[in-house]
């Protein structure tokens, strides 16, 4: 900022390098340009001081708490739990079998429809995982 002063200065005509013209200590300040420095205030957002664009900012109340005991018990709604892991019968595997024999590996919604009765508590899904163990361990 300095530098920026002292160029404008000497384009303006306004410096004066001469020392055959001054006294020293007596005219010489009244000559001189006096630059304020670029001093920044740090005013924080949360005191009413400043500009006018914090003056007009809009204040949002903060959100009310719900009173709530700690020792209270809630529930939470709709959480599936796990099923318990049961163990394949060999009537569900020969099943299996036989239906991936006739519809072919990844119609397991449609095996699941063929074989309902067999398949009562499983899942395609449930069909998927055993057909992959099956054909990778044997």
């Amino acid at each position: 900022m300095y530098i920026f002063a002292v160029c404008c200065i000497r384009v303006l005509n306004l410096w004066d390098d001469s020392i055959d013209d001054s006294s020293e200590g007596t005219g010489d300040q009244m000559n001189r340009i006096h630059l304020d420095s670029p001093k920044r205030r740090a005013v924080s957002p949360l005191t009413s001081e400043g500009t006018g664009d914090q003056m007009n900012r809009i204040h949002l109340d903060s959100p009310k708490r719900r009173a709530v005991s700690p020792l209270k018990k809630y529930e939470l709604a709709r959480i599936a739990k796990r099923r318990k892991p049961k163990r394949w019968s060999q009537e569900e595997e020969d099943a299996l079998r036989e239906s991936v024999k006739k519809y072919g590996k990844g119609n397991w919604k449609l095996i699941w429809n063929s074989k309902r009765s067999v398949f009562q508590e499983r899942t395609e899904v449930d069909l998927k995982d055993k057909w992959r163990n099956m054909t990778r361990y044997g």
